[in-house]
């Protein structure tokens, strides 16, 4: 019984490994950059996850690994933002505006 368990812990335990990383892309006047283009790497593996901002230029990553991650906006007419050094800790929800 107490195998089962444990088995049955661990498992529920795995899935909540993981945080997430929202925010907004804009211009230097304020302004939201909808379209534009937001990567997350992961600093330790660099598998990358690549998505693209809203029409409000929101950007949302809803499910990223505990670790260390560098996050790159980009959109035509614009200079490359960069982030680097953000933590996703387990549970977490972090908010990184560019």
């Amino acid at each position: 019984m107490g195998l089962v368990l444990f088995i049955l812990t661990t498992a529920a335990y795995a899935q909540y490994e993981n945080g997430s990383l929202v925010g907004t892309i804009h211009d230097s006047t304020g302004a939201a950059i909808a379209g534009a283009t937001v990567s997350v790497m992961n600093d330790a593996t660099g598998i990358t996850s690549t998505s693209a901002a809203n029409a409000t230029g929101d950007y949302e990553f809803p499910s990223l690994r505990v670790g260390t991650y560098t996050v790159r906006a980009q959109a035509p007419g614009f200079s490359i933002a960069l982030a680097q050094h953000i933590s996703i800790a387990v549970g977490s929800r972090e908010r990184i505006n560019l």
